[in-house]
């Protein structure tokens, strides 16, 4: 859980609007919703397990009119077991005001590979995935409908059915995947990896192309071997959704390095434009230091 509140925001400009007409500069606070952290999903089982799980990303799916929130991996950074989960959920937005109001969860959907649920336990032995999940980003593919989610732990991007069965996997650029100097992968921290993503730095944005062709998942911040926490370049990598395999690979830069600088979204305005949400870790939060926060899109 990322939080005790959740905080939805409604922005002046909206992804709806044309990318020729996006005043990115313009874009200023509407309104906003909390929701309590002690709310329940409709899952089954006990109360804890139940616990809706706060977000870690959001998504409108234009194409069907569905608004998607992505639980986090669960209680206790992945030390403690917690079925992975998606909510579907119904909002109330006055588009002359820009008001939200009326959060309801419509619909809860475990993710499972194979009939067995996905966790958001670490992986343990630490050199192998198996069904962990550390989920940050979600899209729907606006061609087939599948659910597409990335990953920390691998860093993976996974394809779900719209029940949550896991349908692939998509393949994970080599240089990505966490390893030591002999290529032995360690998913679940950075010791004794030289290489890769970071420990809970993988990746973190996702957003898809109109045209459903192409996916990009976006790393949190620099890799072990591209400066770590000292890094100013995130790996943005587009993936192919006909052959799951990746085509190219892109050095985005942050405004700065360290700070526990990062980045936190992603969304597609076409092709070949993008928001990028950035921030440092810095505020008011779990794990955040009480200095000057610094949050850009």
């Amino acid at each position: 859980m990322k939080s005790r509140f959740l905080a939805i925001t409604a922005l002046a400009t909206a992804v709806s609007v044309p990318a020729s007409a996006q005043n990115v500069t313009g874009i200023q606070f509407v309104n906003g919703i909390t929701i309590s952290g002690a709310m329940t999903d409709l899952s089954n089982g006990s109360v804890f397990d139940q616990r809706l799980g706060m977000f870690s990303d959001l998504y409108y799916d234009a194409n069907r009119n569905d608004w998607w929130a992505l639980s986090d991996r669960g209680p206790g950074g992945g030390f403690l077991p917690y079925d992975t989960r998606l909510q579907r959920f119904t909002i109330d937005i006055n588009m002359s005001t820009g008001a939200i109001s009326n959060f309801q969860v419509a619909q809860t959907i475990k993710l499972s590979s194979s009939g067995s649920s996905m966790s958001g336990l670490a992986p343990s032995p630490s050199s192998v995935l198996g069904n962990a999940l550390d989920p940050e980003g979600i899209v729907i593919n606006p061609a087939t409908g599948n659910i597409l989610i990335s990953d920390e732990y691998g860093p993976s991007l996974i394809e779900f059915d719209r029940n949550g069965d896991l349908v692939r996997r998509f393949t994970t650029p080599p240089n990505l995947i966490p390893r030591d100097p002999s290529g032995t992968p360690s998913y679940a921290g950075d010791a004794p990896n030289g290489l890769g993503k970071r420990s809970n730095r993988g990746f973190e944005g996702l957003a898809t192309s109109p045209d459903g062709q192409f996916v990009y998942a976006m790393l949190q911040s620099a890799m072990l071997d591209e400066g770590g926490g000292s890094g100013v370049y995130a790996r943005i990598v587009k993936f192919s959704t006909l052959t799951g395999n990746a085509v190219a690979q892109y050095a985005y830069k942050m405004e700065t390095s360290s700070a526990g600088r990062g980045t936190s979204a992603l969304v597609a305005l076409g092709n070949d434009k993008f928001l990028v949400l950035e921030r440092n870790n810095r505020g008011v939060g779990v794990g955040a230091a009480f200095a000057t926060a610094d949050k850009e899109v």
